[in-house]
């Protein structure tokens, strides 16, 4: 059985200002993506559009700003709009998942792919699955057969496809198997879930415990069960619809960028929690194809 989760009053407010604002933004897309001389990136959201917004913002404004053109951020709230939008030619580049760029990889240009890095530096990252460290039920993979997990968003590589593909390498169906399971969304909101006992176990990101403070919880209350596979991160696609020369200009600044230069540029990579960009070739995704033919998709 498969619900969605429900959370703090708090975070229900939020979602419910994300869910309107996520329709803005798209309607601003739908409005504004025809003029010629404006560029519209998308960033798809990892739970919470109007932290994805602002998290992401600031990259994109940095290149308009060394462009000299107008930019616009859009936060699709699902692959099939991506889709949609890059059909219709009013998005230019795309910030998703290795996942999801496999499914529209058709919409891209061959030769811009970009891999973003974390802020050590690496072009991986791996999912954590986590419990309340007082959980004598779960100390490993197998103990969640009859127990109730919390994925992320199934845009999600590490947090819903890499996690997946663990719990199918301990013979854990996710439908058979699990008494319930559901999707969230950034790692506070799947902790708190899991802190308030409404899930038994969740997939996080590496620094997912990290942000705990921020809602005033000490994460040495959760326990660390199990690691998925290192997974790509997320990936920068320009549509074929998207001018040769501006994708070479985007392409230049997006690499120019490092947490080791300008305060500014520290600035921007750490609001976006991104280490950098590097060149990447889609041979690198044909794991994520394996993965994803295994599971099903």
């Amino acid at each position: 059985m498969t619900i969605l989760s429900k959370s703090t009053e708090t975070f229900r407010a939020v979602i419910i200002t994300a869910f309107f604002m996520s329709i803005l933004l798209s309607g601003l897309a739908e409005a504004y993506a025809n003029d010629d001389k404006e560029i519209v990136f998308a960033a798809m959201p990892c739970g919470d559009p109007v932290k994805e917004y602002e998290q992401y913002y600031p990259l994109v404004k940095f290149i308009g700003k060394n462009l000299n053109q107008p930019v616009r951020l859009i936060i699709p709230r699902s692959v099939e709009e991506i889709d949609k939008l890059l059909s219709q030619g009013k998005i230019q580049f795309v910030l998703h998942s290795p996942g999801d760029y496999v499914q529209l990889q058709g919409h891209y240009k061959a030769d811009f792919l970009l891999k973003s890095l974390t802020l050590e530096g690496n072009d991986t990252s791996r999912g954590y699955l986590v419990a309340l460290a007082d959980n004598r039920e779960l100390s490993s993979v197998k103990d969640l057969k009859g127990k109730t997990v919390l994925f992320g968003p199934e845009t999600s590589g590490i947090k819903w496809l890499a996690a997946e593909n663990l719990l199918q390498e301990f013979e854990i169906d996710t439908e058979r198997d699990l008494k319930l399971h559901g999707h969230g969304g950034c790692c506070p909101d799947i902790l708190l879930d899991i802190y308030f006992k409404k899930f038994d176990a969740g997939f996080i990101c590496e620094h997912g415990l990290e942000e705990m403070a921020q809602v005033g919880v000490d994460k040495s209350v959760f326990k660390i069960i199990a690691r998925t596979e290192p997974f790509p991160n997320p990936v920068m696609a320009a549509s074929k619809e998207s001018d040769d020369k501006l994708s070479k200009e985007v392409e230049q600044l997006l690499l120019s960028l490092s947490v080791e230069r300008l305060p500014e540029q520290q600035e921007i990579l750490k609001s976006a929690g991104i280490g950098g960009f590097t060149k990447a070739k889609d041979s690198e995704y044909e794991m994520v194809r394996a993965m994803r033919k295994k599971l099903g998709y």
